[in-house]
């Protein structure tokens, strides 16, 4: 569960990082970390909600990587939490149902714009 905060701090992908299932609609979901994650066309992608095995894949190599200095971390890890939202959003639509007859391209242009609004409004926090 995350929460509400009124400072604004330097976003921590590693506290996220830590968390291995979450529960979504009451589905348990699991979170593996893989070194690279394709998409079901074959492209490499930086994530992926498997709804129906209810997984969520996430690249090692494209969020987890190391910048030389803090405010380009805080950028990476801040990209790297909405992508964790993004596919955590993918798993919501899955269990509401939604998913049926959505276009692929719109639901992915819903899931982006809900992680950037929650990302960019909230200091996220793992409780």
């Amino acid at each position: 569960k995350f929460r509400r905060s009124g400072l604004r701090e330097a976003p921590n992908l590693d506290s996220l990082i830590d968390v291995k299932k979450i529960k979504v609609k009451g589905a348990k979901y699991k979170f593996h970390w893989l070194d690279r994650v394709h998409s079901e066309h074959g492209d490499e992608a930086e994530g992926l909600c498997d709804g129906a095995g209810r997984q969520i894949l996430l690249s090692r190599s494209a969020l987890k990587r190391k910048m030389p200095n803090a405010h380009l971390q805080s950028l990476l890890d801040l990209h790297g939490i909405k992508t964790i939202l993004h596919e955590l959003f993918h798993a919501v639509n899955h269990e509401c149902g939604i998913v049926q007859g959505l276009d692929h391209d719109i639901a992915e242009i819903i899931c982006e714009a809900y992680a950037s609004f929650i990302a960019d409004t909230f200091v996220l926090k793992i409780k």
